[in-house]
């Protein structure tokens, strides 16, 4: 018999895209669940209605923070003090800004079943143009780098069931067997990156991550990071970048890479330079110079902390796993230089 599915959303400030979500998990086919509906300090306004809204909802456990403290920690504090010591097998993370389709939940523990799944990720898709995808869980590059699978293509191309190396954490399902043995968010990180990393390390650990394309959710583009998105979180984005390639990759990519990586951002900053896109060149530099300064060692100790407690799966499966970097960088350098596309960097400047 299914446990029930404890469902995690947390929100900041977006009241009417948390007011929609919630609505379409309880318009689902699925009722075996609990929200832990967290609030990371908004506006008192909004705390209220928030309050009024869902306190006295059975289905609902509504929790207020003094402060922001995050996406992750929010997440880690729900597992840690809310649902620990329930019985549970499962649990699911839904941003705030998502509609979860009516077969969404049962459809994601039929795959789950079927295929011994640990880290599931549902079909994302673009909620303002539905035929194209948003996520498909991750894929890493050569360079370290994890990216959406499928981002901006058509929704029609991801039809099967496959494998990959983790899942966005705006609609995903953990199982409770992989965080009690890898842990869940790693509190280095505040908003962003927290997903990939935690996906990647569930991979290199041994645990099964796969997309499930019969559980779809429409995901309105980043409305929460929006709100904070600028100049230093995409710094600070950079640096959760190499902090989990120091924290997860073998040494022998590492290595095998650096050369490469070193490269890649001489190149950056000279195109960048050359093409007057200064915010571009500023991230690159300074979220370099910033990570060997101050989050080098953090990653280091990190890694010790990880690799002390298990072994890993083969550097091979890993390398296998890798998508060109090149390939990547050329298709970006024909999107932004020759279709004069913005960069991400650009969107949220």
């Amino acid at each position: 018999m299914q446990t029930e599915l404890p469902i995690i959303i947390v929100n900041y400030n977006g009241l009417d895209d948390t007011k929609a979500c919630i609505e379409s998990i309880a318009n689902t086919d699925f009722t075996n669940y609990t929200i832990y509906l967290v609030d990371n300090n908004s506006d008192l306004t909004e705390q209220a209605q928030l309050k009024e809204i869902y306190q006295h909802n059975p289905k609902i456990h509504f929790i207020q923070n003094n402060t922001n403290i995050g996406f992750g920690a929010a997440h880690n504090e729900v597992i840690e003090k809310h649902i620990k010591d329930k019985s549970w097998n499962y649990v699911a993370l839904i941003n705030n800004d998502t509609i979860v389709e009516r077969a969404c939940f049962e459809k994601a523990l039929e795959c789950i079943y079927e295929y011994n799944i640990d880290v599931l990720s549902m079909k994302m898709l673009d909620y303002n143009q539905q035929s194209l995808m948003d996520s498909a869980g991750h894929r890493i590059l050569s360079n370290g780098e994890i990216l959406p699978v499928g981002h901006g293509e058509k929704q029609q191309d991801y039809i099967s069931v496959m494998e990959n190396i983790g899942s966005s954490g705006g609609a995903c399902i953990y199982s409770k067997r992989c965080l009690e043995d890898i842990g869940f968010f790693d509190p280095y990180f505040f908003v962003g990156y927290e997903d990939a990393e935690l996906g990647f390390r569930a991979f290199i650990s041994g645990y099964k991550c796969t997309y499930c394309p019969h559980a779809i959710v429409y995901h309105k583009g980043g409305q929460s990071i929006k709100k904070i998105f600028n100049t230093d979180y995409a710094i600070k984005t950079f640096k959760n970048i190499r902090y989990t390639n120091y924290k997860l990759l073998p040494w022998s990519l590492l290595l095998l890479f650096a050369p490469l990586r070193l490269l890649r951002l001489v190149l950056i900053l000279v195109v960048s330079l050359l093409s007057l896109k200064w915010t571009v060149a500023k991230v690159a530099f300074t979220s370099f110079v910033e990570f060997y300064f101050s989050d080098f060692t953090k990653a280091l100790e990190a890694r010790k902390t990880f690799c002390s407690k298990r072994s890993t799966v083969s550097t091979l499966r890993i390398l296998k796993t890798m998508n060109s970097t090149l390939i990547h960088d050329i298709e970006n350098f024909y999107s932004i230089f020759v279709k004069k596309k913005s960069s991400a960097v650009d969107d949220y400047r």
